[in-house]
């Protein structure tokens, strides 16, 4: 299962390929327990949006994982509301096996398991060439005044004042296109698809 990301899709393929019965789905509002019944592990990327896959999944005996990959790391740390970050922590309780795609997230959710990173995907990029040495910083920042606050991206433009001789490109997403306007001469962000400049 994955939540608008294709990290969920990328897994489920490798499994099959190592000829396990693996399937994917994206965010389920409301999980059918009889689609479940089929498998013996309910896998989830992003914790919000799997929580209640997760439930149900637990209910009916199966064993189940949380992949953290970022953003939900963030939020589950910085929820104010008290039943919500107790009904996250009941989902965690319940979750056999949590992951994270690197140790920082760990220490932000506080519970020590394992560190498995995605791989990246190089197959759904273009072939950008040699990349000119004048570039020195590509970031990614989806845009929303959420994505804003969880890429942090008051903290690029603070480094690109502070360094105005280095190029930063930032890099949008398909999902939250870039609706920021930067006014920095050494700052471009490069919309969704588009290419880097290549020579």
């Amino acid at each position: 299962m994955g939540a608008g990301t294709s990290n969920a899709h990328y897994v489920a393929k490798v499994l099959s390929e190592h000829r396990l019965a693996a399937d994917w789905t994206d965010k389920l509002r409301y999980p059918n327990p009889l689609r479940f019944r089929k498998y013996n592990i309910i896998y989830g990327v992003h914790l919000q949006s799997r929580s209640r896959s997760i439930l149900v999944a637990k209910m009916q005996g199966k064993k189940t994982i949380v992949h953290f990959a970022g953003s939900d790391a963030y939020w589950y740390s910085h929820e104010r509301s008290i039943l919500r970050r107790l009904y996250w922590r009941l989902i965690l309780l319940n979750t056999g096996l949590v992951l994270y795609v690197s140790r920082g997230l760990e220490q932000i959710v506080g519970r020590a398991v394992f560190i498995l990173p995605f791989r990246i995907r190089t197959n759904s990029f273009r072939d950008l060439g040699k990349i000119k040495s004048e570039r020195d910083v590509v970031y990614y920042c989806p845009s929303g005044m959420t994505s804003e606050t969880v890429y942090q991206l008051h903290w690029i433009l603070r480094y690109a004042h502070e360094q105005p001789e280095e190029k930063i490109t930032i890099q949008e997403n398909k999902i939250h296109p870039a609706s920021y306007t930067i006014q920095l001469p050494n700052v471009e962000v490069l919309p969704f698809g588009l290419q880097l400049n290549s020579s």
